[in-house]
């Protein structure tokens, strides 16, 4: 569904332009997902999520303080400059997504960004290993997809980043409540 996201997001500003948060979820539409990583294909082939989310952190200052912390997190994904090696890139992404959800531990939004973050640093979903145990960092996003759907037990995102946490696990049963 990321056209129709992306399609959302132009369509919303063209009503406010100068709100951070519309180019922060276009940056996030445009982005790398672990299932375009999964297939080989390119984080951002166009540029076009690294100059939204350029565009929000230009009007970072029009968001208000959890708005501005949500956009210099996802920001790290898209900071070749500072991180040209994509591996550091992601590993920078998950510790910023990480202090945005020790932040913010009621935000559900934040939560999910935190799952998100850690499954884009294993393409090809392997978040377990050939015994079934957790790979590292795969209880902390469980944890955070649980506590996540403790909120909001109907959260798009987390439910979806939940059932594919567990589907190539010994116990995939574990995410049929999502």
């Amino acid at each position: 569904h990321f056209p129709e996201s992306v399609a959302s997001h132009q369509e919303a500003l063209r009503h406010d332009p100068d709100h951070p948060m519309i180019y922060w979820g276009l940056a996030l539409a445009l982005g790398p997902v672990p299932n375009s990583r999964s297939v080989g294909l390119q984080d951002d082939p166009h540029g076009e999520a690294r100059q939204a989310i350029e565009r929000a952190m230009e009007l970072v200052d029009n968001g208000n303080e959890v708005e501005q912390a949500f956009v210099r997190a996802l920001y790290v994904r898209f900071d070749s400059d500072t991180y040209p090696d994509r591996d550091a890139r992601d590993q920078a992404y998950l510790a910023a997504a990480r202090e945005l959800f020790e932040a913010y531990p009621g935000d559900p939004d934040a939560g999910t960004l935190l799952g998100d973050a850690y499954m884009i640093t294993r393409p090809g979903r392997y978040y377990w290993d050939e015994d079934g145990n957790a790979l590292p960092g795969t209880a902390e996003a469980s944890a955070a997809l649980e506590r996540v759907m403790e909120l909001r037990p109907d959260h798009p995102g987390a439910n979806h980043l939940y059932i594919h946490l567990y589907e190539a696990s010994n116990t995939p049963e574990q995410a049929l409540g999502a």
